[in-house]
């Protein structure tokens, strides 16, 4: 089975790591945090905002892997 590496352009391009492996029907999502697009941390100070990012992360990670939140079968927080 091949696996496919997505890094979204919605979410800052990361050093080392891919957001997203994808190996058959299965996916895999790196670690979301607080990063905007441009790598910058979002929300000092403020874990509302903080945590609003790092959902909008999670959120573009699984749709560029074709799915939607629906899709997720565990979280670890």
């Amino acid at each position: 089975m091949s696996i496919e590496f997505i890094n979204p352009d919605a979410i800052h391009q990361p050093t080392g790591y891919t957001h997203v492996a994808k190996a058959g029907t299965q996916v895999f999502i790196a670690g979301q945090v607080a990063i905007g697009r441009n790598g910058e941390v979002v929300g000092i100070g403020d874990i509302e905002a903080q945590t609003r990012q790092a959902l909008a992360n999670l959120d573009d990670a699984v749709k560029a892997a074709g799915g939607t939140r629906k899709d997720i079968a565990a979280i670890r927080v």
